[in-house]
C-alpha cells in the first residue's frame, strides 16, 4: 500500500513539473499532441521511485 501511494505522489510531482514548466517540444502520441518535457518529467519521476523503493528495501534488509 505505502509503495502504491509513494508511486502515485512520484508520478503526480512528475506531471506537475512538466506542466508548470512546459518547453516547446511537442509531439503526436496516440492522436494527441503531448508535451515532451511532462513525458520526460514523469519518466524522471518513475527512475526516482525506483531507486527510492530499492534504497528502503535495501535499508529494510538491514
Amino acid at each position: 500500500m505505502r509503495a502504491l501511494a509513494a508511486f502515485t505522489v512520484h508520478l503526480l510531482f512528475g506531471i506537475l513539473f512538466g506542466l508548470i514548466g512546459p518547453m516547446d517540444g511537442q509531439f503526436s502520441l496516440f492522436g494527441t499532441e503531448v508535451n515532451a518535457t511532462t513525458i520526460f518529467a514523469s519518466i524522471i519521476a518513475l527512475f526516482f521511485w525506483v531507486i527510492d523503493e530499492l534504497i528502503r528495501r535495501n535499508k529494510a534488509n538491514r
